[in-house]
């Protein structure tokens, strides 16, 4: 995958769904810090040794995956997304992030036995803008 995403100009951010996705991120698993340079901005579903956990009633999505949709999400146009969390208009990558992590450890409290832990790496532009509206 980088040697996929390295032709990219610029930061690249990399949103992950998948068991230990974090560990592309990290120094395990896979290519030990495939991502873990400067022009990356990681945000994966599930950290190492954690499986990326699907629910029957969040529908087609993962968990995390749901999370991120919900996140993005305008229910009205009168109605800011749940992941602008400054109400600026913008959410970056860590915004994101947050109530990504937010939301799946509520869920993981409701669902005892489904732990997933979302993890993120910053790179050199981890609060960047990734969506406007």
């Amino acid at each position: 995958l980088e040697d996929w995403v390295r032709g990219f100009p610029g930061h690249v951010t990399l949103i992950i769904d998948g068991g230990e996705s974090a560990t592309m991120a990290n120094d395990d698993i896979l290519r030990p810090q495939a991502f873990m340079k400067p022009r990356y901005t990681v945000i994966a579903s599930a950290k190492q040794e954690e499986h990326a956990y699907h629910e029957v009633d969040l529908g087609i999505n993962s968990v995390f995956t749901h999370f991120l949709v919900t996140g993005l999400r305008r229910p009205s146009q009168y109605v800011r997304p749940a992941a602008d969390l400054n109400m600026d208009g913008n959410i970056t990558a860590l915004e994101l992030f947050k109530h990504i992590r937010k939301e799946m450890a509520l869920y993981d409290i409701e669902n005892p036995g489904r732990d997933q832990e979302p993890h993120f790496w910053p790179g050199d532009l981890g609060d960047t803008v990734i969506y406007r509206y």
